[in-house]
């Protein structure tokens, strides 16, 4: 019986998973490089900055203060982190980043009102409704009324009473004329308030917004002195 002996195979090696292997990394590599050319490109920067909203602070101080440039990578950043950047701005009630591709970012900022003016006696500067006062600010002086504070020399006394006026009505607002801290061996946040009718209203900083929306009440008595303390009292100037 003839015997055979079998022929000697070499194994059968597939050459498929280093091929698929091999294209992938062919195909990464030209992403990246893609990936980095549009990066550099113009569709990959920062080309617009839109600013809106401003009054107090100016377009180019609010840019350098977000952080953000012209010709910076549009990506990378986030938008949060330049609103707040923009927030720890006093002024600044408000703040949104829109980014629009290609190259457009859009800060939009809704700042605090003005309530009063703040009288140093050589000029006067804006105080805004959350109580800060802008020493230096963008907006020139308008001839917009709002209560002059006149006399302070505490700033937190005066950021207190300024949130007090922002609640007050408008009709009430225009009433006053301005506002001046009164030493009192009680009270120790007693202010005067002169009204564009003549009075005199003494009234605590405490229950201001309180207390001085029952002046229209007293709006057309004959000038004097309106108490609208623990109690309220007129005394006329010429009884």
């Amino acid at each position: 019986m003839e015997q055979r002996i079998p022929p000697f195979r070499l194994p059968h090696r597939s050459d498929r998973p280093s091929a698929r292997w091999a294209n992938w990394v062919i195909l990464g590599f030209f992403t990246g490089i893609l990936v980095i050319l549009f990066l550099q490109s113009p569709l990959g920067k920062v080309e617009r900055i839109q600013v809106e909203g401003n009054r107090w602070w100016s377009e180019q101080d609010l840019v350098k203060k977000s952080g953000l440039k012209q010709g910076m990578s549009f990506f990378g950043w986030s938008s949060h982190d330049v609103e707040m950047r923009l927030r720890s701005i006093h002024a600044v009630r408000s703040v949104k980043v829109f980014k629009h591709f290609p190259g457009t970012v859009h800060i939009r900022v809704t700042e605090y009102p003005q309530v009063a003016w703040w009288d140093t006696g050589q000029t006067r500067f804006p105080v805004l409704a959350n109580g800060a006062i802008l020493h230096r600010s963008h907006a020139p002086a308008t001839g917009e009324h709002h209560p002059v504070l006149v006399g302070w020399r505490d700033d937190r006394a005066a950021a207190t009473l300024a949130k007090a006026l922002a609640g007050l009505s408008p009709d009430v607002h225009r009433d006053i004329v301005s506002v001046k801290p009164v030493q009192h061996p009680t009270y120790s946040d007693l202010v005067g308030v002169i009204t564009r009718e003549g009075h005199l209203v003494k009234v605590r900083v405490s229950n201001f917004r309180e207390k001085m929306a029952l002046y229209p009440a007293f709006r057309d008595k004959p000038r004097g002195t309106l108490y609208l303390m623990d109690t309220t009292w007129f005394i006329p100037s010429h009884p």
